[in-house]
């Protein structure tokens, strides 16, 4: 049965491929770990979105 609804978990697609981006995933996936929020199926894409991710998991865990 297919709904039409597609949820991509790969974090490194093609396009992500510069230096900087692997820098910004790799600590999008560390405080993700210590912040031990977990890795949903819902992941944000793009550097932006990643960034505004970690602000929001460091502001929660400093108000925890």
């Amino acid at each position: 049965m297919n709904s039409g609804i597609e949820i991509n978990n790969n974090i490194c697609c093609e396009d992500c491929r510069d230096e900087k981006s692997l820098y910004i995933k790799a600590f999008y996936w560390t405080i993700t770990t210590l912040t031990t929020i977990g890795y949903g199926d819902i992941t944000p894409t793009g550097n932006v979105l990643i960034l505004y991710v970690i602000l929001i998991e460091l502001l929660g865990a400093g108000m925890y």
